[in-house]
């Protein structure tokens, strides 16, 4: 039954402002945490495969006015020339500095005791070294505060032919990222306005005043690159310069866990302007340092696994970081092969394992939850999540009843308890999550995402809209079916 609107207030009120939690963290030797008679997902927590998989990302702007951005060196004559045909070697140390210190509970990762290179891979940044390029100022290229606008976000890569996963944008790539036309290049924070320092520069190559003509004397004439105001006026005032208005000058972190399989002969690589470092636990692989032109480099896994003694099977992981910092383009192509890859943790929540039994259920999730957006569905005729059974397309409801927070289980995702019922109807809920069937659990989506998947809803068990969507503790929603089975026991 709908509640009313006064008894759905009040239930809010009662309810606590977070998700409850145990005192006693999730540990997988615990036997509180060891669900006798369980069922359960048929492999560790789901790892990353198919058409499209996707890597955390930490996007920092910074206004073209910061030291080492827009800078045209090669036009200044000075030892520090960085822009150019070829890297700037040296600018980086060969391991990665892990800060502790300030590193947010959330964002570490696995349990005491385990190596730095994944316990604190979304903390570590790299550290100047020859001070080449503007490298004096490196380490706030990768840090929060100071004139830094940080973005949590995805990187998504398709998968191609040869089975390698890619996100390529070049200059023969053509996209509106700005909303005024489509153009080459690679520019993912056109669309965070409201978040960043906003777009700075034209798509054109002005190092001077001097001799300037066309576009780069029009730019000059209202301040030129290192103005902050200069480029967005210009486009105001020529309608056909608006599509060339872009942010040009961020950086992002990438990272991610992955398994050493030998047989695999996984591989990364890169091509792009500007800077791009890679690191293997820790260890730098790639050095394409500097503001240059777009460059290459690939690495072996294996190269890197035989010279470090890495037994088959172990877990490992990637950091890269990555620096658009000159006009006038913007190049990016990632490329890899890497197996097992760790789902991410900024995205949309997805359940990534279960374990259930007559009682209760816990479930693994790639995200922390938001409250609010779960704490609706207690007292609701609403589903958090549904169920399909084996060789059918019509998806059942799990009514939610309960849910506690139990703690991080590192990579593998954040652990919940749940209780509740199995409906077959929205009138029907009296059956719980069976260990006697083989079922699929995915986070409910609304009537036309699901058709959209192939399914079918002809018991109303969908959410009514988008409202209703089940949201990670920064507010991504989880619009996309994504199934996790549930097997009998003892198969």
């Amino acid at each position: 039954m709908v509640l009313k609107f006064f008894l759905f207030a009040l239930l809010l009120l009662l309810i606590s402002c977070s998700i409850p939690e145990r005192d006693n963290p999730y540990d997988p030797k615990n036997p509180n945490y060891i669900l006798k008679n369980a069922c359960w997902s048929p492999s560790s927590p789901s790892r990353q495969e198919g058409p499209l998989v996707e890597l955390d990302v930490i996007i920092r702007d910074f206004p073209v006015t910061s030291p080492g951005f827009e800078e045209f060196d090669s036009q200044k004559g000075d030892n520090r020339k960085c822009n150019g045909d070829n890297a700037t070697k040296g600018m980086v140390g060969n391991t990665l500095y892990y800060d502790k210190a300030n590193c947010l509970k959330e964002n570490i990762i696995a349990k005491d005791g385990d190596p730095d290179y994944i316990r604190y891979r979304y903390c570590a940044r790299p550290m100047p070294a020859n001070l080449m390029c503007y490298g004096e100022n490196l380490q706030s290229w990768y840090s929060d505060g100071g004139q830094a606008r940080t973005i949590y976000d995805i990187m998504t890569l398709a998968q191609k032919n040869d089975g390698r996963y890619e996100i390529m944008y070049n200059n023969t790539t053509l996209v509106n990222w700005n909303g005024y036309g489509a153009t080459a290049g690679y520019f993912p924070l056109d669309k965070y306005d409201d978040y960043t320092w906003g777009k700075q520069s034209l798509a054109a190559w002005c190092p001077s005043q001097t001799d300037a003509i066309g576009t780069c004397a029009t730019w000059w004439a209202q301040g030129g690159p290192k103005e902050p105001d200069a480029a967005i006026k210009v486009a105001n005032n020529q309608s056909n310069l608006r599509k060339d208005l872009h942010n040009f000058g961020f950086t992002i972190v990438g990272s991610a866990e992955f398994k050493y399989v030998d047989a695999n002969n996984d591989n990364i690589a890169f091509t792009g302007d500007d800077d791009m470092w890679v690191f293997i636990d820790g260890e730098l692989v790639m050095d394409l340092g500097g503001v240059h032109q777009a460059l290459s480099d690939s690495v072996s896994i294996n190269n890197i696994a035989r010279a470090r003694g890495w037994a088959d099977g172990t877990m490992h992981s990637i950091n890269f970081f990555y620096a658009e910092r000159q006009t006038p383009e913007s190049n990016l192509r990632l490329a890899f092969r890497l197996t097992d890859l760790s789902p991410p943790r900024f995205g949309a929540p997805r359940i990534l394992k279960v374990e259930s039994n007559a009682r209760e259920a816990m479930i693994w999730v790639s995200t922390k939850l938001d409250f609010e957006s779960l704490g609706k569905f207690q007292g609701s005729d609403q589903f958090p999540i549904i169920i399909i059974r084996p060789d059918s397309k019509d998806v059942e409801g799990y009514k939610l009843s309960s849910i506690e927070f139990v703690g991080s289980d590192g990579s593998n995702g954040y652990v919940y308890i749940i209780t509740g019922s199995v409906c077959e109807s929205k009138n029907d809920c009296t059956n719980k999550l069976s260990c006697e069937d083989t079922l699929s659990l995915s986070f409910n989506v609304t009537h036309g995402d699901l058709v959209d998947a192939g399914y079918s809803d002809s018991k109303g068990f969908t959410l009514p809209d988008e409202s209703w969507y089940v949201k990670s503790s920064t507010g991504k929603p989880a619009t996309k079916l994504s199934w996790i089975e549930l097997v009998p026991t003892g198969l």
